[in-house]
């Protein structure tokens, strides 16, 4: 899990090196946050800090991660 403020979240993470919409739906479904690569199809689903996260980098995804 991480935690932003004083709530703690079990977020779906998808894989760095390959864009998983599908995984993204799944995640979604199940009502997990989502943080994923910033792909095409990623962010066809993905409104950057509404629904989910989306990361380029490692950098990126560890300044999203402590928010």
């Amino acid at each position: 899990y991480f935690q932003i403020s004083d709530k703690k979240f079990i977020a779906g993470v998808t894989p760095r090196l390959q864009g998983s919409s599908m995984k993204v739906i799944h995640y979604f479904f199940w009502g997990k946050p989502v943080i994923a690569t910033n792909t095409i199809s990623n962010r066809e689903l993905i409104n950057d800090g509404v629904n989910g996260f989306l990361y380029s980098s490692d950098e990126e995804l560890n300044k999203k991660l402590n928010v």
